[in-house]
C-alpha cells in the first residue's frame, strides 16, 4: 500500500489535466559495472527518475541500506530451498566445503548458489561442455 515508503516513491493518483502523475523507479542490479557512458544512458533515459541500485560496492550513489552475509545466512537459505533433500545435499557438500565457497565468493550469496550448484553438477555436459551455468553478474536494467 506504500504507507512504509517515502512520499517521493509512492505513485500519486492522476489530477485534473496531468497525462501521468505516477513517479517510476529505476531498479538497476550490479550498477557498480556500469561505466560512466552506461550512467549516461540511464540518465538519458530515464530522466530524473529516482534510482535504487544494487551493488556490491559503494560507488556513485548514497548508500541506504546495507545487507551483510554471512555462512549461517547461506546455510539457512540453503536449507529453506532444498526442503526434505537437504540431508542429501548436507551429505554431498560438508560443511567445511560451504564454507570453503562462502569464503571464496567473499560472502556473494548468489555467486555460492551457482558455485554450490557447479560442484554438484561438475563435469562435462553431452557435447563436451563445462557444466559452469552462470558467469558473474552484468548490468541489468528493469
Amino acid at each position: 500500500n506504500g504507507a512504509d515508503l517515502p512520499q517521493k516513491f509512492v505513485p500519486r493518483r492522476r489530477g485534473r489535466g496531468e497525462k501521468d502523475a505516477r513517479r517510476s523507479v529505476v531498479l538497476i542490479d550490479c550498477a557498480e559495472r556500469l561505466s560512466i557512458w552506461g550512467w549516461l544512458r540511464i540518465r538519458w533515459r530515464f530522466g530524473r527518475s529516482p534510482i535504487l541500485q544494487t551493488a556490491h560496492a559503494a560507488d556513485r550513489l548514497k548508500v541506504l541500506y546495507e545487507c551483510r552475509s554471512n555462512f549461517l545466512l547461506l546455510d539457512q537459505l540453503c536449507r529453506e530451498l532444498l526442503g526434505e533433500r537437504w540431508a542429501g545435499f548436507e551429505a554431498t557438500c560438508s560443511v567445511s566445503a560451504r564454507r570453503e565457497v562462502f569464503a571464496e565468493q567473499g560472502g556473494d550469496i548468489r555467486q555460492c548458489f551457482f558455485e554450490l550448484f557447479d560442484r554438484l553438477a561438475q563435469g562435462t555436459g553431452p557435447f563436451g561442455q563445462s557444466t559452469r551455468i552462470m558467469e558473474p553478474p552484468e548490468p541489468r536494467i528493469i
